[in-house]
C-alpha cells in the first residue's frame, strides 16, 4: 500500500515543508520551535547526510500523493531517527506503524543493534506512539535540554 523512495536531494522543498511542520507539531500551542528552526542549517545538513547515509532519507507515497518523510543515521551498530513524519490528515490511519518497520529493516540490515530517537515532552502523541513501539524514554537529553531522548533494542 505505502510506497517509499528514496529523497531526491536536488529537490528537498517538500522536505524542508514537512521538517517545518514536524517543529511545529513537535511543540503544540506554541512558537518555541521557531528559535530552534534555521532552514539553511537544514539544507546542508540533508544534502551531508544524503552523502553519509545513502539509506537514510525517505519519502512516503500512498498511491501517487507524498505522505511522509523519514530520515535516520546509522554506523557502528547504532542507528538514530532524525524524523518520523506523517502529513497531518494521514495520522491515527495506521500507516505510522509501516513507517516503524520500514526504519527498524534498513537499521538491522545495516547491523544497528540499538536505536535514539529525540522528543519533545509536550508532543505527547508522539510518545505515546513510540513507548507503543517499544521505544524507552530516558530522560532529558544531555545534548538538548528541550527534548527527552528515547531508545530501542533492535
Amino acid at each position: 500500500m505505502l510506497r517509499y523512495t528514496k529523497i531526491n536531494i536536488d529537490n528537498i522543498d517538500k522536505c524542508i515543508e514537512f521538517r517545518k511542520d514536524s517543529y511545529a507539531a513537535s511543540f503544540p500551542n506554541s512558537d518555541e520551535w521557531m528559535q530552534y528552526w534555521n532552514e539553511d542549517l537544514y539544507r546542508d545538513s540533508l544534502k551531508k547526510h544524503a552523502e553519509l547515509f545513502p539509506d537514510g532519507l525517505w519519502h512516503i507515497w500512498l498511491r501517487d500523493e507524498l505522505i511522509g518523510q523519514l530520515e535516520f543515521a546509522y554506523r557502528e551498530r547504532h542507528g538514530h531517527v532524525n524524523l518520523f513524519y506523517l502529513r497531518p490528515e494521514f495520522r491515527g490511519q495506521g500507516y505510522s506503524s509501516n513507517l516503524h518497520e520500514h526504519v527498524v529493516d534498513i537499521l538491522r540490515s545495516h547491523d544497528c543493534q540499538t536505536a535514539t530517537l529525540r522528543v519533545t515532552p509536550q508532543n505527547i502523541r508522539a510518545r505515546q506512539y513510540y513507548e507503543k513501539h517499544g521505544w524507552e524514554d530516558k530522560g532529558t537529553d544531555s545534548h538538548y535540554d528541550y527534548v527527552h531522548l528515547y531508545s530501542k533494542d533492535l
